[in-house]
């Protein structure tokens, strides 16, 4: 976790002084800034993930040599649990930068549409186009939300299949 605190303050460090010298109509074009909680967010799920598989890497030739000191070759069977784990693992792994990538399509034009009514704000409600775009704004939020069951369910899969080959 200090790994992944120190990467993401300075990339919210380095997003910052890029976004200082953008000029206005380039700041304006770009939603980088809207998507860098959600990329710094899997940034972090990234590093600590890392760090529990070399751990875990480590852990299990620690246990299968102490094991095979207690009760020999048998105890080469804790294998089996790992490895299909590890085959599951990959499966869902390849599954999740598919789902992130269409749900991060989703968010940049939920933003993006948002920030377009909220500069027009003023106008949208002298015309009473308010609701209107409200229920718009609303769909999109749905629709975003529908996109992200996929990351989601696979992020839970990843989890369970950690949980699973722990309790094996």
């Amino acid at each position: 976790y200090r790994s992944a605190t120190v990467a993401r303050g300075i990339l919210v460090t380095a997003i910052l002084h890029k976004a200082l010298r953008l000029s206005y109509t380039q700041l304006k074009k770009s939603a980088a800034l809207t998507l860098m909680t959600v990329d710094i967010e899997t940034l972090t799920f990234t590093i600590t993930s890392f760090h529990d598989v070399w751990a875990s890497v480590f852990e299990l030739g620690l246990a299968i040599f102490m094991l095979a000191r207690l009760i020999g070759g048998a105890s080469f069977f804790v294998l089996i649990p790992a490895v299909i784990s590890a085959m599951i693992s990959s499966y869902y792994t390849k599954k999740l930068g598919v789902a992130r990538k269409a749900w991060n399509e989703k968010i940049e034009n939920r933003v993006a549409d948002t920030k377009d009514v909220i500069s027009q704000l003023k106008s949208i409600k002298m015309s009473g186009l308010a609701p209107f775009c409200t229920r718009r704004l609303q769909d999109l939020r749905e629709d975003e939300i529908k996109t992200s069951l996929p990351e989601r369910t696979v992020r839970v899969g990843l989890l369970s299949t950690g949980a699973l080959a722990e309790n094996i």
